[in-house]
């Protein structure tokens, strides 16, 4: 089996992973913005810092899973790996993390970004003997 078809799966993965810890490491803050009705519950300025952060955290991680789902649902249609360019959007979107960020997930997602990056090397002679045909 190729690996290279499993990249949207694998982000998927990642996005629900994400969405684990948000959801249990912000469990508070989303009962206390709960309470509040949700609706804003998130203003301006510093001082809900912690409900922006869970915000944009559980945000990000659903991001993930419709790009994943995207990615999938393409790697299906075409039987090609994605685009070499997501793969290194994701590399230097995930090495500007890891770097910002090191004790975070960031690191989930370079394998991921280099598993497209490799697949799209590996393709490029087929695809182009393809085209010769």
């Amino acid at each position: 089996m190729k690996l290279w078809k499993k990249s949207g799966t694998l982000l998927i993965a990642t996005g629900i992973i994400h969405n684990a810890v948000g959801l249990l490491a912000g469990w508070p803050v989303l009962a206390s913005m709960a309470a509040a009705g949700f609706v804003n519950t998130i203003g301006p300025g510093t001082a809900e810092m912690d409900r922006n952060a869970i915000f944009w955290f559980l945000f990000s991680g659903f991001l993930m899973l419709l790009l994943g789902k995207m990615m999938q649902d393409a790697i299906k249609l075409r039987q090609q790996p994605v685009p070499a360019y997501l793969g290194y959007c994701l590399l230097l979107l995930s090495v500007a993390g890891c770097l910002i960020m090191p004790a975070s997930g960031f690191w989930l997602v370079l394998p991921q970004a280099v598993l497209i990056i490799y697949a799209n090397r590996k393709a490029r002679p087929a695809v182009a003997e393809g085209m010769a045909a």
